[in-house]
């Protein structure tokens, strides 16, 4: 598989110094966003320390999906992947 990532990667006009790179940061997205899928809904809830907190507990609060149907596993892979992709891009000159 490494094989053909490597080809699309260098026919897409990846320099080959900066192949194995990309696919490591990638790797390394996914994975994390795999274990990030498995975590408690409730890993960032300040509990009963809110108060000590409120700058985090707000963001938290306020970082929630909108719907029923969304995580914020999902919101965050999402952003994540498209900051990803478009720094990659920027790394090697590439404007859509």
């Amino acid at each position: 598989m490494y094989e053909q990532v490597a080809v699309g990667l260098i026919n897409g006009g990846w320099p080959p110094e900066r192949v194995v790179p990309g696919i490591v940061a990638i790797e390394s997205f996914i994975y994390g966003s795999a274990l990030d899928v498995s975590a408690p809904e409730n890993i960032f809830d300040s509990g009963s320390l809110a108060g000590e907190f409120p700058t985090f507990t707000a963001a938290v609060v306020s970082s929630r999906p909108p719907g029923p149907d969304e995580s914020r596993a999902d919101t965050a892979f999402e952003g994540g992947l498209t900051a990803m992709i478009s720094g990659l891009r920027d790394q090697i000159g590439v404007r859509e």
